[in-house]
């Protein structure tokens, strides 16, 4: 059993991380460009329009996308049909909400989040009620997608927004720059609905959406209704307290320091998510759907077990690599102007090392439903991430500290998880992989010492350090495992 569950995870993790890289290199393109005719500024304000328009999401399918997904796979015949339309009414429901909001509330949004009220701002906020409609019609068709599994059909989906937001990140950028920043707005809107087209065809071929097309009436099954707010009701509020914390920061760094802070924060932040959801974006389109479908402890205990020991092997030399490249990365990413939020990203990359594992432990939280433990473990770090910052902020006066409640707050959570993981499910690490997960924070900790403060990148050390950090991880396997990676490699290139 372990054996073939390690086969099918790493199978899914080489169909989607093929696609989360290229939107990884897609996404680098557009930043790309924007930093280089916008500046830290334009990198700053298209940030919070995303951040915004996250937020709005996240209100309008009232955090229902991991409800989605896990209803979706748990389900069968009749009942998932009945799940399918409900989800989708409520999602629509969601839509002409936000939809009255953004139009209704525009002045308060534009002084509030942007800090400005004039005529420009206010009509840019008005406009940005097209773009989270179509955000969330994606949000809903993408889970579709995920819970009947198509994992590789969903990576093309995703690939499809970056590779039309890239075709159009030159001219758009050309128009803000000569005042027109409602052209984000078109960008965004346009690569969504590339997006909405493909999804839309691949769940007609499928047959996916019959059941809502035979009965396209607002109809809305309690049962449904029921098993979606158990879970959305507790990943609504976390997911809300989440995307509205980075918002609240971002708008707390413009008063701080305005759209050029903002920017400085975009890009130590996204860099952080940026390649840390290359590994657990390809994990979770397998992990929580697998399972969610698995009521066997000892199946369970050994696919949390195997995840725990393959994020190991994957994300120690993604890490190792960041840290001794970093200066290169923001250069080559972004411009030289960016290279102030290394002070932040040095603290962050030590952080993801805990959140990684600490993700693999939590996924049982979302799968069985235990949905209290998972509103407090979300809600308190979240708090205590705003908390922080603003202390660090305004008190202190240092965005450096941002990244340091980041590793800190990351640290504890962590550690709770391995007790929950533990006392709820019948967890227990082996000693192999309690002693590769010490050993590869140590080696985190003396990468990031030897070039805490480096500006450009040792060509001496670095390439060693890349090459340890592999090597480690290659150790770690066993005759049987390597052997079956390497097949899987060359058969894919075949």
């Amino acid at each position: 059993m372990g054996q073939r569950l390690m086969r099918n995870l790493l199978r899914a993790i080489f169909k989607t991380g093929s696609g989360s890289i290229i939107n990884i290199i897609l996404g680098v393109i557009s930043s790309k460009v924007i930093a280089v005719v916008l500046g830290s500024s334009g990198v700053g304000l298209y940030s919070l329009i995303n951040q915004t328009l996250t937020t709005a999401t996240t209100a309008g399918t009232m955090g229902g996308q991991t409800a989605l997904v896990q209803g979706l796979a748990s389900k069968q015949g009749a009942e998932k049909d009945k799940y399918l339309t409900t989800v989708f009414w409520i999602f629509v429901c969601g839509a002409t909400i936000i939809s009255i909001g953004f139009l209704l509330f525009s002045p308060l949004i534009a002084k509030t989040v942007f800090a400005s009220n004039d005529g420009k701002t206010i009509t840019l906020v008005r406009w940005m009620t097209i773009p989270s409609v179509l955000t969330i019609i994606y949000s809903y068709l993408i889970c579709l997608l995920n819970g009947f599994r198509a994992i590789g059909r969903l990576a093309i989906g995703q690939i499809i927004l970056s590779v039309v937001t890239v075709s159009l990140v030159y001219p758009v950028s050309k128009l803000v720059s000569s005042g027109y920043i409602i052209a984000f707005i078109v960008m965004t809107s346009a690569s969504t609905l590339g997006g909405i087209i493909f999804c839309l065809t691949v769940a007609h071929k499928e047959k996916w959406l019959n059941p809502l097309i035979v009965n396209f009436i607002p109809k809305f099954d309690k049962g449904a209704v029921k098993h979606f707010y158990r879970i959305a009701r507790t990943t609504f509020i976390t997911s809300l307290i989440a995307t509205g914390t980075l918002l609240s920061i971002r708008t707390i760094i413009i008063q701080y320091g305005g759209f050029s802070s903002a920017g400085i924060f975009s890009v130590a932040w996204g860099l952080s998510m940026m390649y840390v959801m290359l590994l657990l974006g390809s994990f979770g389109s397998y992990y929580l759907p697998t399972l969610s479908g698995i009521n066997d402890i000892p199946a369970r205990n050994t696919l949390i077990q195997n995840l725990f020991r393959v994020s190991l092997l994957l994300i120690i030399p993604l890490i190792i690599t960041v840290i001794v490249l970093k200066s290169l990365v923001i250069t080559i990413l972004y411009t030289y102007e960016f290279m102030p939020s290394l002070k932040i990203i040095r603290w962050m990359l030590i952080g993801d090392y805990f959140k990684v594992g600490g993700w693999v432990l939590a996924m049982p939280m979302l799968a069985y439903g235990d949905m209290k433990v998972f509103f407090w473990t979300e809600s308190l770090w979240y708090i205590g991430f705003l908390i922080l910052s603003y202390i660090g902020i305004f008190y202190y006066n240092d965005m450096q500290l941002i990244g340091i409640a980041f590793l800190i707050l990351y640290a504890f959570l962590f550690v709770y998880t391995i007790f929950y993981a533990h006392n709820k499910h019948s967890v227990v690490l082996t000693s192999n992989s309690v002693v590769h997960w010490v050993l590869g924070l140590l080696l985190i900790i003396v990468a990031s010492w030897q070039t805490w403060g480096d500006t450009q990148v040792n060509w001496i050390s670095a390439p060693i350090w890349i090459a340890v950090a592999i090597g480690f991880s290659w150790m770690t396997l066993n005759r049987d495992e390597k052997s079956k990676l390497i097949k899987m490699i060359y058969k894919r290139k075949d």
